[in-house]
């Protein structure tokens, strides 16, 4: 697995929602300016409400594009011992071998293929990847998420 190759895809599929989340903005801010304010309607909360609308996409953009900078800055050629930010973890359950990717915490879930497989790209901060951070090729862990216990054999890092 070319993690080169998987972080151009992470960071790809990011501008694209970074770019939607631009457009979003750009709509609600003319929104904005195109609502009644108070003194043309002391009832409507129009312009209030999309001020707001406006607002959250421009914070949903921000944090797409810290994480875009925060992924550029992971080096792909780093050989990891344990696992952590930035790593490439082969796992098997149950006799299915899965791809798991530990994103920093500001950035969101994403699955993407590569090489033909797909690959679950987890904030550090979600359950399965607390349980893996800090462990080694060969170690076994449980996990407990919504669905149940489910336990992992780790079989790769990169």
């Amino acid at each position: 697995m070319n993690k080169k190759n998987l972080l151009e895809k992470l960071i790809m599929n990011l501008q694209q929602k970074a770019e939607e989340a631009k457009k979003s903005f750009e709509s609600a801010r003319e929104a904005v300016i195109a609502a009644p304010g108070a003194m043309q309607s002391k009832s409507d909360t129009t312009k209030y409400q999309m001020s707001r609308l406006a607002e959250s996409h421009l914070n949903v953009y921000q944090q797409i594009q810290r994480c875009i900078s925060t992924l550029k800055e992971i080096d792909p050629y780093k050989n990891y011992k344990v696992i952590g930010v930035g790593t490439i973890v082969k796992v098997e359950e149950n006799q299915n071998e899965d791809y798991y990717f530990i994103l920093p915490s500001d950035c969101g879930n994403q699955s993407v293929e590569l090489e033909g497989q797909e690959v679950l790209a987890i904030t550090i901060k979600s359950p399965i990847a607390q349980a893996l951070v800090n462990k080694k090729v060969g170690d076994k862990i449980n996990v407990k998420v919504p669905a149940g216990l489910r336990t992992f054999r780790i079989i790769e890092i990169k």
